[in-house]
């Protein structure tokens, strides 16, 4: 058996799982997004007992970005466009055998917005493009991914909140949007608060059986980059006010 000899151009960085804390998708939706920097001791390793060459050119970069939502979740299509990965000495010319160079991953995720809950994985690569002319050399490129996971934050919103005009002492069906403000597939059960006063009653009601449930809400960033309306569903809230309520008087209702 012969032992084929081997060159190859290790990125110097270790595999590695990132799982982001609450705060951390919190500050990227207020300014601060995500950056995450690694130092990378980037070294051209070989078997070779005589070497008969003594440098290559070797190419290290960040590969192509794939994301996976979360567990049940949907969407995010395009949320790699929202994240940037990027290497320092990305043209390694002339490295001896044997020899390290020192450079950096930088990344960067989305700010100003929630990034998407899901795991986004970025393979960084290093390989010989143009190996030298050695017999049955192999150049194998060297991958290593690392991977980021972002927790889900739940939220919603009612887009308009009056205040509504209802008469007297009628039923009337208030249509209202609500609004998925997290960053995951959610489902929601609504109810109006036990805080109104006597003689007022109120209910809500989806389209759902049980009419109080909105089921698998997308979050407005999975749409990313259209706007659309996939975030948004419909409901009614149904009021009758306290025949004895004041004209003109105003009343919260907490849904």
């Amino acid at each position: 058996l012969t032992v084929a000899p081997v060159i190859v151009v290790d990125p110097g960085l270790a595999a590695e799982s990132i799982n982001l804390a609450v705060q951390d998708v919190i500050d990227a939706k207020n300014g601060n997004g995500l950056e995450l920097f690694r130092q990378m001791d980037i070294e051209v390793r070989h078997n070779l007992n005589n070497p008969l060459v003594t440098t290559v050119n070797g190419i290290i970069e960040a590969g192509n970005m794939t994301f996976s939502p979360a567990l049940g979740s949907s969407g995010g299509f395009n949320e790699v466009d929202r994240w940037n990965a990027s290497v320092s000495n990305e043209s390694l010319t002339t490295m001896s055998l044997g020899t390290t160079k020192i450079g950096s991953l930088n990344v960067q995720g989305p700010d100003g917005d929630y990034p998407l809950a899901g795991t986004i994985t970025i393979p960084v690569i290093a390989s010989i493009p143009n190996p030298p002319l050695i017999p049955n050399l192999e150049t194998p490129s060297v991958e290593r991914n690392i991977t980021i996971t972002v927790p889900s934050i739940n939220g919603a919103d009612i887009v308009d909140q009056g205040p509504f005009d209802v008469p007297l002492g009628e039923m009337t069906s208030i249509p209202l949007l609500l609004e998925n403000t997290g960053n995951d597939l959610t489902s929601y059960r609504l109810s109006v608060l036990d805080d109104l006063p006597d003689g007022w009653v109120t209910s809500v009601n989806t389209t759902t059986a049980t009419s109080d449930t909105i089921i698998d809400l997308d979050a407005q960033v999975a749409n990313y980059p259209l706007p659309g309306n996939q975030h948004l569903r419909d409901f009614e809230l149904k009021v009758t006010t306290d025949p004895l309520a004041e004209a003109y008087s105003i009343q919260d209702v907490n849904i």
